[in-house]
């Protein structure tokens, strides 16, 4: 898949140990919306995860957008659309460089939902399934301190509004 881009904190040591990972992405739009896992604190965030050892990257795909949304992909449609790769101090081990692999893919929905299954951490978070407009969730990410991940979605939005047809 083609590199979009990179993000690189530069806060580890070349001397540390590698924590390598692979993700998966979806960009699933009805008209002019998106959907997205929006927190409690308004946040949103781009449906998908890693992916597991020995999992093939659509079954990944539509495992954690069904997890997450409850939306069942239709496979048949998932376009490519880019990489991003994070690097920087792993938050849960800070002797560890964590370079993340998100791969973007654009895909269509079936009619069909199921009860999603989201994790504790998301739970936690208040993750919910949330259709709105790209500038809405880039107005809403830009007015917010952001995690990591939060950030790297909203750049990649970004990349999406100035490159893709929408």
């Amino acid at each position: 898949m083609k590199l979009l881009f990179e993000l690189d904190e530069k806060n580890y040591s070349q001397h540390m140990e590698l924590l390598e990972k692979y993700a998966v992405r979806a960009i699933i739009k009805k008209g002019d919306k998106l959907a997205m896992q929006q927190g409690s604190s308004g946040e949103y965030k781009i449906p998908g995860g890693m992916v597991e050892p020995g999992e093939k990257y659509e079954d990944a795909l539509y495992r954690e957008v069904m997890e997450e949304t409850g939306l069942l992909l239709d496979l048949a449609t998932r376009k490519e659309l880019g990489e991003v790769c994070e690097r920087r101090r792993d938050m849960k081990c800070n002797k560890q460089i964590y370079v993340c692999h998100s791969l973007y893919y654009l895909c269509d929905i079936t009619d069909k939902e199921v009860e999603p299954q989201r994790t504790e951490s998301e739970i936690l978070k208040g993750y919910q399934l949330s259709w709105a407009a790209l500038d809405k969730i880039l107005a809403v990410n830009h007015s917010m301190k952001l995690a990591p991940w939060i950030k790297r979605d909203t750049l990649f939005l970004e990349w999406f509004q100035n490159n893709m047809t929408c």
